[in-house]
């Protein structure tokens, strides 16, 4: 496998070297108390935030997990930066980005990291090293092996609790980077089959982030981050859009008393007296201490 370049070059790959120093300085500002909510994936991006898939990159939790998505994104993306241009690169880590993050937000709770991004590189210099003469030595058989049973080791330490992975992210980065190889690698209507199913899967992960994530999320936390954002919609007054984060949270999950009580909130602000009413009483059902305003 290729030797990585000396941080000495960094110069030389501007956009890799860039996006490294964002990920390093916001990971750090993160461990040290700083809020880094405008970043995260929430909700929100049902409501248009489509940045937060992007800059969700960029935290990190921990220096364990930093340092080995930045150590690859580094090997990989050099290269890539090297033998495709700046703006190609930027294009897919922004791409990639997208994807993942909005793959694994649609059907978990998103994550947080370059591994996504990481994953699409591999997936697409494990294509090229075998049919551009370019990238022949950018993947060899251990790093194959390395980022298959990392892969697996991550699921199962999600499966046990011991570590919460994006996995999703990890398996969507991946084959969106395989299919950019094979349509890389190929011309005539097989490149277009190739792009036909990238555009789909980040079309279908965009519409599962957004429009269809109640439809298709599967994640045992769903209810509770939409009655978050519901909370912090009635603390700015938008009551119509938290009383609606409030009846999906309660259909979707099994409710708590706090969640009727935020919506009878909302409902008596909004004028809706009846229902206000009803569900304080719910609240009070589940939480005999919950006190039913007069």
């Amino acid at each position: 496998m290729r030797n990585p370049p000396s941080p000495r070059l960094a110069l030389q790959y501007p956009v890799v070297s860039i996006v490294s120093l964002l990920a390093i300085g916001v990971s750090v500002a993160y461990w040290q108390g700083w809020s880094i909510t405008p970043l995260l994936e929430t909700p929100a991006i049902g409501q248009g935030q489509v940045w937060r898939l992007v800059t969700s990159i960029l935290p990190h939790q921990n220096l364990l997990h930093l340092a080995f998505d930045i150590y690859w994104f580094w090997v990989f993306g050099t290269l890539i930066e090297e033998k495709l241009g700046h703006i190609k690169i930027l294009a897919l880590i922004l791409l990639l980005a997208i994807t993942s993050g909005a793959a694994d937000f649609a059907l978990m709770d998103g994550g947080v990291g370059l591994s996504g991004v990481g994953y699409g590189f591999f997936g697409l210099l494990w294509v090229l090293s075998k049919t551009d003469q370019r990238f022949r030595n950018a993947v060899d058989k251990k790093t194959v092996q390395l980022f298959v049973l990392w892969f697996f080791f991550c699921i199962f330490t999600t499966y046990t609790g011991v570590m919460n992975v994006a996995n999703v992210a990890h398996g969507a980065g991946c084959l969106l980077g395989l299919l950019m190889g094979g349509a890389m690698s190929c011309q005539g209507r097989r490149r277009q089959l190739y792009i036909a199913l990238m555009a789909t899967l980040t079309v279908v992960a965009l519409w599962g982030a957004t429009f269809g994530r109640l439809l298709v999320n599967v994640s045992p936390d769903l209810g509770k981050e939409l009655a978050w954002q519901a909370y912090v919609d009635l603390r700015h007054n938008h009551n119509r859009h938290a009383a609606k984060l409030l009846q999906e949270a309660i259909a979707h999950r099994k409710p708590e008393a706090s969640w009727y009580y935020n919506l009878a909130v909302a409902q008596d602000r909004l004028g809706q007296m009846p229902a206000a009413r009803k569900n304080f009483l719910l609240a009070k059902k589940i939480d005999p201490s919950q006190r039913i305003p007069q």
